[in-house]
């Protein structure tokens, strides 16, 4: 079942397999987004979750300390997640905000 994403940034919104990171999404769809390292270490890919968290795997001790680290609260609060640690699941709408690419 697909998941429908809308981008806040862009207003657009496609539809995705559930299975890839939220930055594939990104990718797939091209939308701009932010992202370095791919792996939960540098924080770059920080996006906003403005609703549909539930289609999001559960976050990892990793990705928690690194969003702790930048100044969010981690598991505490599922609104702010790394696009390269939330992989998408189950079927339903999710609204995410993505900060744009440094030029």
């Amino acid at each position: 079942m697909p998941i429908d994403i809308t981008y806040r940034q862009t207003g657009r919104t496609r539809t995705i397999e559930p299975g890839c990171s939220l930055l594939v999404a990104f990718k797939c769809h091209n939308i701009p987004v932010a992202y370095s390292c791919e792996a939960a270490t540098c924080g770059t890919c920080v996006v906003r979750i403005d609703s549909g968290a539930e289609l999001l795997t559960p976050m990892e001790d990793e990705e928690h300390r690194v969003l702790v680290a930048l100044g969010y609260d981690g598991k505490s609060d599922p609104s702010y997640r790394l696009s390269c640690q939330a992989w998408l699941k189950g079927h339903g709408k999710l609204t995410v905000h993505n900060k744009a690419p440094s030029m």
